[in-house]
């Protein structure tokens, strides 16, 4: 993993209360520490990309949050 600036270069940013579109097959991500994953994209499946929520329903910030996303083809 690198750490870029947010959101890095080509990376466009997400709320974290949404996957993005269903026809992206996979995604690469950039975390909200700026760190982008150059391993392997990640598919677009499962929970919304917040974890965290707190007593009000508000996301509570993680330094592993996905912060922005890069289509993967």
């Amino acid at each position: 993993m690198a750490r870029r600036e947010i959101p890095a270069p080509g990376f466009q940013l997400v709320s974290g209360k949404r996957n993005p579109p269903k026809d992206w097959p996979k995604v690469w991500v950039q975390i909200r520490n700026g760190m982008v994953d150059e391993q392997a994209p990640w598919p677009i499946i499962g929970p919304r990309w917040k974890w965290a929520f707190d007593n009000e329903g508000k996301p509570i910030p993680h330094p592993g949050d996905v912060v922005a996303v890069k289509r993967a083809d």
